[in-house]
């Protein structure tokens, strides 16, 4: 048996077939450093263009960052998590595909058992997501961090699980499809291909579910103050008309002006 190719070795001196898939793993070991950067680097040129579209969606919710902070420090765990779950998704199948447990064309016999895995995974972790969501925003939640009430608290607990339940599924779906669809079109080594592009499609289709959902949730059913008159402006404008009206609102009027500068500084106006 050949050293570098142990694979090699089997087909020649003792003619046994081994998987393409395995072939692959074998070429893609022995080559050097530059080859592996050749062949990798199409797919994180990929991964960034994708996760561009990411950066994007996150730009259009800054007011909903600003007005639920606590989102800020959940985002990066639901990213992570789901994350992982497609990576774990996705090495099982490259595993299946190189011992030939499947052909790449079977893509229910490859998928359904990773997607259910991935749903179990979304309600168990998703849980204990939860109780840690509404804790938190229990303690630090509420206006400069002096905590929420109990309803704001279930809600955006609530909004949090949601999201990741929503972010883990969608993960472990691409992630065990990425593997199988890349190598039934032939398009250069799963390996390679499936992790950054699963965790981009996974950002693209978590993220934008967790914010969009957030958003709703935390929007509708929260009962964080409003900012008078819509804005900023629209805020002092109050404030204008009510000392216009009557000469007694005036020392009121700069109350009015303060809060309205609160309001802006947590995010609200």
């Amino acid at each position: 048996m050949e050293a570098g190719n142990p694979g090699a070795g089997l087909n020649k001196k003792q003619n046994v077939d081994i998987p393409e898939a395995a072939e692959d793993a074998y070429s893609l070991n022995e080559a050097s450093a530059i080859r592996k950067t050749i062949k990798r680097f199409p797919a994180l040129c990929a991964t960034l263009a994708l996760e561009m579209i990411v950066a994007t969606v996150m730009a259009n919710y800054t007011g909903t960052f600003n007005k639920f902070p606590l989102l800020v420090c959940m985002f990066p765990v639901i990213s992570a998590i789901s994350g992982n779950v497609g990576l774990q998704a996705s090495s099982a199948n490259v595993r299946a595909l190189a011992l030939d447990i499947f052909k790449p064309r079977d893509f229910f016999k490859g998928m359904w058992p990773e997607i259910k895995a991935s749903v179990a995974v979304s309600f168990s972790i998703g849980l204990i997501f939860f109780l840690i969501g509404f804790v938190w925003y229990r303690l630090a939640g509420g206006k400069d961090g002096a905590g929420g009430d109990t309803h704001d608290s279930l809600v955006f607990a609530f909004a949090m699980w949601l999201g990741m339940c929503v972010a883990v599924v969608s993960a472990g779906a691409t992630g065990s499809m990425a593997p199988l669809l890349f190598k039934y079109l032939k398009i250069g080594d799963p390996s390679a291909l499936a992790g950054p592009l699963e965790t981009a499609f996974q950002d693209i289709i978590g993220s934008s579910a967790l914010l969009a959902l957030s958003a709703a949730i935390l929007t509708a059913w929260t009962m964080t103050q409003d900012c008078p008159g819509g804005d900023l402006g629209g805020c002092v404008d109050t404030c204008t008309q009510s000392a216009a009206a009557s000469a007694a609102f005036v020392p009121m009027n700069q109350t009015c002006l303060n809060n309205c500068v609160n309001l802006a500084g947590q995010g609200i106006c």
